[in-house]
């Protein structure tokens, strides 16, 4: 313990830092159980009112199991009451998206180190999931946020799905036109009854106080037309680009050793493939790619320049150094088999000269 947060970059640093952590974990929270017990014959069900814990990063979530441990193990709590304590005494703030508060730690190391901890972990996991499975994704939401506000950016959503389906639950949704063969620089915010707007330009008081000045009419006019299209045609379109992209990818796992799908094909829209590369880095890959015409993105579409690894793949637990290879290509309703194509004779020949 005589230095915070040791080097991770080898695992022998990585192994130190996560027995620091616990160290310093589970040492407060005998403290703190101790100084709740000092003071004579207590019950736990009060362990809420006198003791509350903050944590504000990744690094102490350590604690969590690391209570329920002493709360079932030492003292003989049931699951679910360790639990419902558990989650009333702690309380989280993610303060940044930046890598390092999102601190992760493999499966191997985490289970070596902290079997019993291992366990409960999984078994969080377990139930978490049945429960979001019986609530659904918008009840989730209400029940563990009742005071939030919810926005869907469904930017890349509208070309694809039904968003009034989809975004049912929501408070506000946005979407831009340039998406769905629309004009740039025109998109909609659409808003439900109860949220209440703050104007950010002032003069004319136009968009019913929201937003003055002159509006876009021509190009409102195009993006409503360019949306009735795409619904319409949206079923057809949805098909045949989902094939073009599992085509897509397939060839490109089987054809680039070490090419890994990124997310399962019934949790993303038909024209969204995503890949890691192992043993290449993405801005490398980009280039060559751009030198044999095929246009891609290392990040999200709100990130596309980004030279470090997207904090979305961290997020979802993609190993850093496979998403150091990430590669986003998109497919749209003008994407042809030809483009297809292309891409599986540029990517792997791009993929061998960067490895050679």
């Amino acid at each position: 313990s005589k230095v915070l947060y040791p080097p991770d970059h080898q695992q022998a640093g990585r192994e130190l830092r996560l027995k620091q952590q616990y160290f310093f974990v589970t040492a407060t929270l005998q403290d703190v159980l101790r100084r709740f017990l000092k003071f004579g014959p207590r019950a736990f069900r009060d362990l809420p009112q006198k003791v509350a814990i903050q944590l504000n990063d990744t690094h102490p979530v350590l604690g969590i199991p690391e209570m329920m441990r002493i709360l079932i193990d030492e003292n003989d709590l049931g699951w679910d009451e360790a639990w419902d304590l558990t989650q009333r005494v702690f309380g989280y703030t993610n303060h940044t998206v930046q890598p390092e508060a999102l601190e992760r730690w493999s499966v191997d190391l985490f289970r070596r180190l902290l079997p019993r901890h291992f366990d409960i972990v999984e078994e969080i996991d377990r139930r978490f999931r049945a429960q979001a499975s019986a609530l659904g994704d918008w009840d989730l939401v209400r029940r563990t946020a009742p005071g939030a506000l919810v926005l869907v950016d469904a930017v890349q959503g509208a070309a694809w799905l039904d968003m009034a389906v989809h975004g049912a639950g929501a408070d506000l949704m946005a979407i831009s036109a340039h998406k769905f063969g629309g004009p740039q620089g025109v998109g909609a915010l659409v808003v439900r009854e109860g949220p209440v707007l703050e104007a950010m330009l002032f003069g004319g008081g136009q968009e019913r106080q929201r937003r003055s000045g002159t509006q876009n009419v021509a190009g409102i006019v195009a993006m409503a037309a360019a949306l009735r299209v795409t619904i319409d045609q949206r079923a057809d379109d949805r098909s045949r680009v989902e094939a073009l992209r599992d085509r897509l990818v397939d060839a490109l796992v089987t054809a680039v050793p070490g090419c890994h799908e990124t997310v399962p094909r019934p949790c993303k829209v038909a024209g969204n493939a995503h890949v890691c590369v192992e043993g290449v880095e993405s801005e490398s890959l980009l280039v060559l790619l751009d030198d044999g015409g095929v246009y891609a993105s290392a990040g999200s579409a709100c990130a596309s320049g980004a030279i470090h690894t997207s904090p979305v793949l961290q997020a979802m637990g993609v190993d850093p150094g496979r998403a150091a290879g990430s590669l986003r290509l998109t497919l749209g309703p003008s994407t042809t088999d030809d483009d297809v194509d292309l891409a599986l004779r540029v990517v792997p020949a791009a993929v061998a000269q960067l490895r050679s």
